[in-house]
Order: C-alpha cells, then sequence, then structure tokens
C-alpha cells in the first residue's frame, strides 16, 4: 500500500487542508483529510518510535559498578569494576615485594570487538556501596597517571569475547612488572621505591591516599 500525501496552496477545506489517499497501484482504498498540525505530530510520532531501540547490557561481571555503549553499532563499551582493598605481591624493578597493600580500586576496561584494554585506575576510601557522591582518589602507585590513565607497557589482555571475564582481569596488572612510570601520587611524598617499601606486608593505610577532588559521578561523567 502506498500513501499519497497532497498539499495544495489553494486547499478546499481550509481547517483540513492536507489530503490522505491509502493507495494500491491506482485504485484508492481510502480517502479522507487532516489539519496540517495532526500530520506534523503524526509524522513525529512516527519518526520518534522508529529510532527508540532497546539496548540491553550484556550479562555483566560481579562488581561492575557502572557499564556504558560508547559505541553500540561498534561494538565498544566501558566497564568499570570495583576492587576490593588487599595485599598482592609484586614485582618491582626486578625485585619481589610480598603482600604491598593496595586500596580499594576502581578499574575501568574499554573492549572494542573483543580487544580489551586497561584505560583507567582510581581509588576509593572505606567498604560502603558506590553513590554518585563518593569521592574519589588517586591510585597511589606507578603506571597510572594523575589522570587516572593506565601504562601497562606491553603487557596485554587476553581477547574478550564475554566481559564477565573482566571481573578477574585485575590480577594481570598486579602481576605485570611495576617500574617507575608516572611515579608515586600520596599523602606522604615518598617517592615509589619508598611507599613500596612502606606497604610491603600490611594493608595498604588510607590516610595516605590523595583526593582526586571529583566524585564518582563527576570523574565518569561521559556527557562532558
Amino acid at each position: 500500500m502506498d500513501v499519497l500525501i497532497k498539499l495544495s496552496d489553494t486547499p478546499g477545506n481550509l481547517e483540513f487542508p492536507v489530503e490522505i489517499k491509502h493507495m494500491h497501484g491506482e485504485i484508492t482504498e481510502k480517502e479522507f483529510y487532516m489539519k496540517l498540525e495532526d500530520l506534523v505530530a503524526e509524522l513525529s510520532n512516527a519518526i520518534s518510535n522508529k529510532t527508540k531501540a532497546i539496548v540491553e547490557t550484556p550479562i555483566l561481571p560481579k562488581e561492575c559498578v557502572k557499564h556504558v555503549w560508547l559505541d553500540y553499532s561498534g561494538a565498544v563499551q566501558q566497564v568499570t569494576i570495583d576492587v576490593s582493598k588487599a595485599q598482592h605481591t609484586i614485582h618491582y624493578n626486578n625485585k619481589k615485594l610480598t603482600d604491598v597493600g593496595f586500596p580499594r580500586l576502581l578499574f575501568t576496561y574499554q573492549i572494542s570487538h573483543e580487544v580489551c584494554q586497561l584505560t583507567h585506575i582510581v581509588a576509593v576510601k572505606g567498604v560502603g556501596r558506590m553513590k554518585p557522591s563518593t569521592p574519589l582518589y588517586h591510585f597511589p602507585y606507578s603506571h597510572v597517571s594523575l589522570n587516572g590513565d593506565v601504562c601497562m607497557g606491553t603487557n596485554t589482555f587476553p581477547v574478550t569475547k564475554e566481559i564477565t571475564a573482566l571481573a578477574t582481569y585485575h590480577s594481570l596488572f598486579f602481576n605485570a612488572p611495576f617500574g617507575s612510570d608516572y611515579g608515586a601520587k600520596s599523602t606522604t611524598g615518598m617517592p615509589i621505591n619508598k611507599l613500596f617499601e612502606q606497604a610491603e606486608n600490611q594493608p595498604f593505610n588510607e590516610e595516605w591516599l590523595l583526593p582526586i577532588n571529583q566524585t564518582f559521578q563527576e570523574y565518569f561523567n561521559y556527557k562532558k
């Protein structure tokens, strides 16, 4: 069926100037008239309903606190995982350091066509539920810039077919060797080697965390 919409500069009916015909070939099955404003409203609703597509999230990893489709058509998504405060054995400048304390951290990954990158790490105090108003802090050690950007050198993540795998990817970050890139960022003012020494064999002291001066909502504002 074709719909023929006819507007004339000299309509026969000034109140209903729009002529509508439903046609099959040359045969007119239905004919009626509309107000111009009603036609505009109908067309607007039709366009709006067509463009409203439901976008579902995939199955999310454990401790996921934020998921964003950066480009749904291009399969680009960003996922932020809440990683609990813990102690990890790491390697710094070819030296093994045992049970180094790390604060609670937010790891943000970007996945594009199954290729995963760790893009940002920031710190959080306490164990409470994440809220838009939760204040954020700098990652205290090396390999993360003041903006939270992560440098992992040549270390890469596996092909990521399902984002549920991100729940354990932080272990790959801790297992990668640490150097001195970006240095330490803490209230102590200690260089990175001294800060690692102080943090070894004990839980991380949250008083060392340096504020970013942004909340969770402000930092993860994808419309800015």
